[in-house]
Formats: C-alpha cells, sequence, structure tokens
C-alpha cells in the first residue's frame, strides 16, 4: 500500500482563501483563469514512493523559495505531477516517456494523477490512516466541511503573500488550476546527459498552456519515510500464486448488468451476481456476491461487449480494487460481509449465447493471498444507471455509496490519494 507520508511536526488551519470551483472546458478551476500563462520554472524537486504495483514519483516544479521544513515563503508558482510508472530496480532516476493525465481509478504505468479536492475532514483522515494522531477537536464543524484547498494530485497554483493576519501569521492566497482526465492534458519527460527537460501541455477555459522545466532533478527516495504500521495484507503472503487460497464458487442464482454510462469515451459496466441469500437491490446478505468492474472502448449500451479484459490496460479493461472513505470499489468477492478477495491482477472473458451471458473468470489479491476462478453462465439482469442522480459516481462503488455495502476495515485502501511533498503543505500552517 502507497503511504506516502510528510514530515510534519503539528497541522493547522491555514489562513488561506480559494474562489470557489467551477467546470470549465473540462477543467476544474480553482482561483483566477485570467492569472494563469505558459510558465517556465527555475526549480524542481522529486520524492519517490512504491507500492505494490508501481513506482510513484511525486515531483514539485517551482519558482519561489523555501523555508528549512519545506513550506514556500512569499510569492511562488508552482507545478504538481504526480506520476506512476514501473518500479525502480536500482539508482532513482525519473522514467522519460509521455504520461497522460487519468484520474484515480484509471491509475496505471505511464500515467499521472489528475488534480481534485478534498474536504479537511476527507484530507486529515488521509493523514491519520497514515499513522499520523489528528485532534480534530481543533476543528471546527465548519471547517472540516469545507474544501479549504485540500487539494491532492497534479495541478499548477499560483500562491500569492497578503502580508500578516490578525494573528501576527503569514496570510496567502491561492489560485489553483487542476490538471483532469477530460481535459486532455499530458506530460512529457526526457533526457540528455543529466539534464531532464519537463514539458506540460494543458488545456485550461479552452487554452493551450505549455509549463515546461529544464535542468537536474535530484529524485530522493520516500519509500524509508512510509508511514502507518508497515506492510499491507493478511499477514504473510505467498511468494507462489501456487499456494494463495482459491475461492471456486459458481452456483450464483441471480445477476445484474449495470451500463453506467460513457465518460471522456470509455464505456462502464458492472456485473453483480449473488447466490439466494445477497439481496441484489441493497448487497446485503449472508450469501456469497461477485462484483466485476469493466471499462471499455467499444460501444454498446444494452449488451457489454465480449472478450478478454484485461486487467487495468487495453480496449477491454477489468478495473481492480480499491478503497475511498471505507467503501470498496472494483472488482471484489464477499462471503458474507467478509471480503475474501479485492482483485488486484487478473482477467476475465465475457461471452454470450442467447440470453445467459458466459464469464471465464482468473483473479488474485497478491496484497492478501487469495485467487477466484470459475466458469459462470447465467442470465442477467439489464438496469440503466447511466442517467441516475448517481451516474457521475465511480461506477464500481455506486452501490455502496447509495447505501450497500461498506467495506469498513476488511482491508487497507491499496491506492488513497497521494500525499503532497512538503512544499506543497501550503494549506497547512506549522
Amino acid at each position: 500500500m502507497k503511504q506516502t507520508i510528510l514530515k510534519a511536526c503539528c497541522i493547522a488551519m491555514a489562513a488561506a482563501s480559494l474562489l470557489a470551483c467551477k467546470k470549465q472546458g473540462g477543467e476544474e478551476i480553482v482561483g483566477d483563469i485570467t492569472k494563469l500563462t505558459d510558465l517556465e520554472f527555475a526549480n524542481c524537486d522529486a520524492i519517490y514512493y512504491e507500492d505494490e504495483d508501481f513506482g510513484n514519483y511525486y515531483l514539485t516544479c517551482y519558482n519561489g523559495t523555501t523555508d528549512e521544513e519545506g513550506y514556500f515563503q512569499g510569492d511562488a508558482e508552482v507545478l504538481v505531477l504526480d506520476i506512476y510508472a514501473s518500479k525502480s530496480s536500482g539508482a532513482l532516476f525519473l522514467p522519460v516517456g509521455t504520461y497522460k493525465v487519468v484520474r484515480e481509478s484509471r491509475i496505471a504505468k505511464g500515467t499521472c494523477l489528475e488534480g481534485f479536492e478534498l474536504t479537511m475532514e476527507e484530507y486529515l483522515k488521509m493523514y491519520e490512516d497514515m499513522g499520523f494522531e489528528i485532534d480534530y477537536s481543533e476543528f471546527t464543524k465548519e471547517e472540516l466541511a469545507g474544501g479549504s484547498g485540500q487539494i491532492v494530485g497534479s495541478e499548477v497554483y499560483f500562491q500569492t503573500y497578503e502580508g500578516k493576519d490578525s494573528e501576527g501569521e503569514d496570510s496567502y492566497t491561492y489560485d489553483d488550476f487542476l490538471f483532469t482526465e477530460e481535459s486532455g492534458t499530458s506530460v512529457r519527460i526526457s533526457k540528455s546527459g543529466t539534464t531532464y527537460t519537463i514539458t506540460v501541455n494543458a488545456v485550461v477555459d479552452g487554452k493551450d498552456f505549455i509549463f515546461t522545466y529544464k535542468g537536474a532533478i535530484d529524485v530522493q527516495d520516500g519509500r524509508e519515510e512510509e508511514g502507518g504500521e508497515g506492510g499491507e495484507g493478511g499477514g504473510d503472503v505467498p511468494s507462489d500464486r501456487s499456494q494463495y487460497q482459491v475461492y471456486d464458487f459458481a452456483g450464483y442464482t441471480q445477476g445484474e448488468l449495470d451500463y453506467n454510462g460513457v465518460y471522456d469515451g470509455v464505456t462502464s459496466w458492472t456485473i453483480y451476481l449473488g447466490d439466494n441469500n445477497i439481496n441484489l437491490e441493497t448487497l446485503e446478505g449472508n450469501g456469497k456476491l461477485l462484483i466485476l468492474d469493466f471499462e471499455t472502448s467499444k460501444a454498446g449500451k444494452t449488451d457489454i461487449p465480449t472478450g478478454k479484459y484485461l486487467y487495468e490496460t487495453g480496449d477491454y479493461a477489468l478495473v481492480g480494487y480499491y478503497e475511498y472513505n471505507d467503501y470498496a470499489f472494483g472488482t471484489m468477492y464477499y462471503d458474507g460481509d467478509d471480503l475474501l478477495l479485492g482483485a488486484t491482477d487478473g482477467n476475465v472473458s465475457v461471452s454470450k449465447s442467447g440470453s445467459n451471458y458466459s464469464f471465464g473468470i482468473e483473479l488474485y489479491d497478491d496484497d492478501y493471498g487469495t485467487a477466484y476462478k470459475a466458469n459462470i453462465s447465467l442470465p442477467l439482469k439489464y438496469v440503466d444507471y447511466s442517467t441516475s442522480s448517481v451516474a457521475q459516481m465511480p461506477m464500481s462503488s455506486r452501490r455502496a455509496i447509495v447505501g450497500g455495502k461498506n467495506a469498513k476495515a476488511a482491508k487497507p485502501a491499496r491506492k488513497p490519494a497521494a500525499a503532497p511533498a512538503p512544499a506543497l503543505r501550503r494549506s497547512i500552517r506549522k
């Protein structure tokens, strides 16, 4: 599990005010769009983190100065890039290539996590999950419920010094411009000798912008700073999948095929399979429940395209398991309230004959040493969720969010939002 961490001694509310979020041209804008222009950055730092699946490079390019603890001082222009690539097997360096900005559920090697805003409570909980002790009594209900500029992921932002506040503390305002998958923003990294060139082609409010950095980059190793209890999974996990606990239940008596709609050219489908002891409307019960989550670039609305869906890759993608705010997302297998498998790898073949769908399933949970292998055939009830009031929520967890199954502490989140590097703590005050 990726557990990036700040070198912070205490957390308190910053005296920062942000303009309200608005959607323009597929880009979420927080701040004054008239301030944005092409930017060249003079400095760039990088920290390398790692989880079971990826190497994560957290880049901070900036114009400005920082204090000894990594806080920006005075006015600053900052570019934040949260890049995912292959894990490093030796000396740390930035992998060259082009990285497409994607939403959190589509993170894969060769991608960059889009920027998004959390409430203060969500933001603090992220650090609490990493092992920090948070005193929530220091915050009012309004502060906890507000966004307050708690942004994670990739963005460009401006810090403006506003002088001393009534308590004699430095006061700042911020204008943030978040990179989203909808914007089509891409990041290119090249290298010649010891010199890196980073080029970000971004679209904001229908206008093209270019953000660049050219120079050396010292990649720091953040793996030894990872917090929390350390490790992941349910104890000793066998290194050989042939030793995994295998589940092969295939006696499902009911199934549902949910069409979730098309988002950014990708069609989302979720399939729910349950035995007689599961209520598929609420996902409650003491029986067996299998949830398969798919994304495909192939067209179709009433029938999921047939083919072999591979784990988080290609035109036929099987969405892996992850959690957010204690709710389960993606592909998973339950027995009652016990989450026996959250997919970290695998594939599912989908075919149809008459009214019956057939599935050839091979799933693995490398965090907990379990596998699910079965061949299943049954008819599915079709439901169109594309026009529902929750259609914009991540598809695989719609039922959980609406009032279904809460993963609770069954297993830790595999892919929490990336924590800001020390220089990015502009919404936290010492």
